[in-house]
This record gives structure tokens, C-alpha cells and sequence, in this order.
């Protein structure tokens, strides 16, 4: 799990992810990783789907960014929020 403040994103081993914001999950989804790109092949947020980002892992801060153009998603404004250049830190 990694929040920022009150909200954030799980990651589950299994490929599965939670987007939440306290007590209240908002998306769900599956995602692959291949080295350094996250690519997220579905959600439940309507969103297209097969977006790939690049994160950066230091053991305590997770940060994604758009591997492509992130004007291109834009349209998808809860994951362009979560994905553009967004750093989570690592909650147990």
C-alpha cells in the first residue's frame, strides 16, 4: 500500500490495484510490470486501458510518470491525478 495524506493505491501481488481515498475504494483494476514500466490493462473507471507509465522505486517512494504524452489521457482525470509525476510513499 502507498498513500498521500489519506488516499493512495494498493498494489497486490497478484496484479490487481486499488485506487482509495480513506475507507472508500474508487477504481479497480490489473496491471503488468516489465522492468521499469507499469502498464495498467484494465480498470473499472471506463478508462482505456494498456497505459504505460515509468516508476522509480527507491524502497520507500514509488513515482510514476507518463511514459508517453500525458496530455493524451488527460481525459481520464482520476488517473492522469494518480499517474502524472505522483509519488506515493510506502505504507505497511
Amino acid at each position: 500500500k502507498a498513500n498521500s495524506m489519506n488516499s493512495g493505491i494498493e498494489l497486490k501481488d497478484d496484479g490487481s490495484f486499488s485506487v482509495f481515498a480513506g475507507d472508500t475504494t474508487l477504481i479497480t483494476g490489473t496491471y503488468k510490470v516489465d522492468g521499469n514500466v507499469f502498464t495498467e490493462t484494465s480498470n473499472t473507471g471506463g478508462c482505456s486501458t494498456n497505459v504505460d507509465f515509468n516508476y522509480t522505486f527507491d524502497g520507500k517512494n514509488l513515482t510514476f510518470n507518463y511514459a508517453g504524452n500525458p496530455e493524451d489521457d488527460a481525459d481520464c482525470t482520476g488517473r492522469y491525478a494518480d499517474f502524472n509525476n505522483v509519488t506515493y510513499t510506502l505504507q505497511k
